[in-house]
């Protein structure tokens, strides 16, 4: 579409701007509105970012999180200082030799055990876990696609794999601060229908601890493979939005 006669570029002199002269210098501007929880957007959730029953975490009321005031307690600004860690990465599609897992896969607590005695590194108090299904590798995209191709029915679009429930009992053993996944966590269809978002609701809510959703985990998982390490340092900071649930984040991992 042609911008009106008025308004088209020409050769003729700019207007002054805002730093003096004659549109000698100009600057770019940008406005970003994003809905960042959800399947897509890397993201944190603060235990203020869910309710089972009309409680949060510690029994607290939800009532503590309204649309006016947003998350009074608990929230995203609580981390405005950043999260330094001890990170670990369990790569179950390479301990089974796959590309990536099934859509709707769970993995087990025996299936974690046995990931981090292949690569040789224990889970312990403080520590920042990621799972990785492999949700980002071309192979699981194609996959993806062909039960599109071959379905119609919606739950061959929301599969999802992740942690089984009863990994939650496991990472809570072990004094685990922080766990993330490349999908958001629960897996699609849920393993529990009388627990929906089970991961979500014992993490977030019995638990206190927050979450990671949506990592891209493709090239750190490569570079632990390479350097046949599966631990680093781990940092994270999320952005201080007053009274939020959670921030879009960039976690990065340093070896």
């Amino acid at each position: 579409m042609s911008l009106p006669r008025e308004t088209a570029r020409s050769d003729e002199a700019l207007p002054p701007t805002r730093f003096g002269g004659a549109g000698v210098v100009a600057s770019a501007v940008e406005f970003i509105g994003l809905v960042y929880h959800g399947p897509n957007c890397t993201h944190l959730d603060t235990p203020a970012h869910l309710f089972w029953k009309g409680k949060q975490y510690n029994n607290r009321p939800s009532l503590l999180t309204t649309s006016e005031f947003g998350s009074i307690w608990c929230p995203v600004t609580n981390m405005k200082s950043g999260v330094v860690g001890r990170g670990v990465l369990l790569d179950v599609p390479r301990w089974k030799g796959v590309d990536a897992l099934e859509a709707g896969y769970a993995v087990t607590p025996a299936e974690l055990e046995a990931t981090a005695e292949a690569q040789g590194v224990a889970i312990g108090a403080g520590d920042i876990v990621l799972l990785r299904t492999g949700r980002w590798h071309p192979a699981a995209a194609q996959a993806a696609d062909e039960a599109k191709a071959v379905s119609d029915d919606p739950a061959h679009w929301h599969a999802m794999s992740g942690w089984h429930p009863a990994c939650m009992k496991w990472l809570h053993e072990r004094d685990v601060s922080m766990i993330g996944c490349d999908y958001p966590q629960d897996v699609m269809p849920t393993v529990y229908e009388e627990l929906p978002g089970g991961v979500h609701v014992l993490a977030l809510v019995a638990m206190g601890m927050p979450l990671i959703d949506n990592c891209d985990l493709e090239e750190l998982a490569a570079t632990c493979a390479e350097l046949g390490r599966w631990e680093f340092q781990f940092t994270m900071s999320p952005l201080p939005l007053a009274g939020g649930s959670g921030s879009p984040v960039n976690p990065l991992a340093l070896f």
